[in-house]
């Protein structure tokens, strides 16, 4: 992999030109190609997220219910 594709593929995974220090530590290694990190939502954000989005729901099948009884 050449300077210029490793300057490139290093934009593309961390959305920023790489420093001089990184672009010498790549030299050393011989612009070898990064390891793509996979990213994912950690398994608690998720479960919170449904949480809210369930007590959101019954709130909002409440206030329905309500406001059909009401009116």
């Amino acid at each position: 992999m050449t300077k210029e594709e490793w300057m490139i593929e290093f934009q593309v995974i961390n959305g920023r030109k790489p420093s001089e220090a990184e672009i010498d530590q790549a030299a050393q290694h011989g612009f070898q190609p990064q390891v793509k990190i996979k990213k994912s939502f950690p398994v608690q954000l998720t479960r919170r997220l449904f949480l809210k989005a369930g007590i959101l729901i019954v709130l909002a099948l409440l206030g329905y219910i309500l406001g059909y009884l009401v009116i």
